[in-house]
């Protein structure tokens, strides 16, 4: 009797990606890491991301460098460790990686894992806003609106601002809109100051939230209405909470926004 062989099932993508990662491909490497990273078909386990980051890293893959630095910079996954952070974040901002362009000017600018340099960080952002990445084109323009690691130049803090704005980054449409408001390297605009932190605050922003109760409860750019004012200033405290559990350090942008509407508010409701 003669026996037909039954034929193998054919491979999944999962299975394929795997074998592709195994046999060294660090592309495959990478994104068997980032499925790890983001529980995408397998058990979400950052140990595990970082284990296949590291075996692309050190074959010179940029994502697989700029997605490791970031583990590192939180000890996801890995101990914690700034420095080994910017050493993957500086390989792959070294070969165009807008994302570790970025994340290095961070590192920079606060001096987390390296020395403390805001000029050395304005260069790093400004390659990443170059190409296009919103995150970094909010903090150029941030940059050049508190003059940090360059002259302060509000009209081009505006510009980057847009930018970024322009591409839904709601800390950049924040920002703007203060600018607006104040009438700050943009002509002072009231209903543009508006439009701009409803966007944001549309999205969760915390800053934005706050702002736009501001708007409802002083007229700014639209009509007074106190009930709309204390149900955006209600999600203002509750997205000021969820951010202090996930993370007791304020950002930049919050603390100086949360100082200078609350000296605006005291002004304003004396007068």
């Amino acid at each position: 009797m003669r026996f037909i062989s039954r034929k193998s099932k054919p491979e999944t993508a999962e299975e394929k990606l795997r074998r592709e990662a195994e046999l060294g491909d660090p592309k495959a490497q990478y994104r068997l890491g980032r499925c790890y990273e983001k529980g995408q078909g397998v058990a979400r386990d950052k140990a595990e991301a970082a284990r296949w980051y590291r075996k692309a890293a050190e074959q010179g893959n940029p994502s697989a460098q700029n997605n490791l630095g970031f583990l590192y910079l939180y000890g996801h996954g890995v101990t914690k460790d700034p420095k080994e952070a910017v050493r993957w974040f500086s390989a792959a901002a070294e070969q165009g990686n807008a994302s570790a362009q970025n994340n290095l000017g961070h590192c920079l600018e606060k001096g987390n894992g390296v020395r403390l340099d805001r000029a050395e960080a304005v260069l790093w952002y400004r390659k990443a806003a170059e190409q296009g990445l919103a995150a970094a084109q909010h903090s150029l323009g941030y940059c050049y609106d508190k003059g940090r690691g360059i002259e302060q130049d509000k009209a081009e803090a505006a510009r980057w601002y847009r930018k970024a704005a322009d591409q839904g980054w709601p800390q950049a449409m924040n920002c703007l809109a203060c600018l607006y408001y104040y009438g700050f390297g943009v002509e002072e605009s009231d209903d543009e100051a508006f439009r701009l932190w409803k966007a944001a605050a549309e999205t969760g922003e915390g800053g934005a939230l706050e702002n736009l109760a501001f708007c409802y409860e002083t007229g700014v750019g639209t009509e007074k209405n106190l009930e709309e004012a204390e149900k955006w200033y209600a999600k203002a405290q509750e997205a000021r909470q969820a951010a202090a559990k996930a993370d007791p350090n304020h950002t930049r942008e919050q603390s100086d926004m949360e100082e200078t509407m609350a000296n605006l508010r005291r002004f304003l409701r004396k007068n």
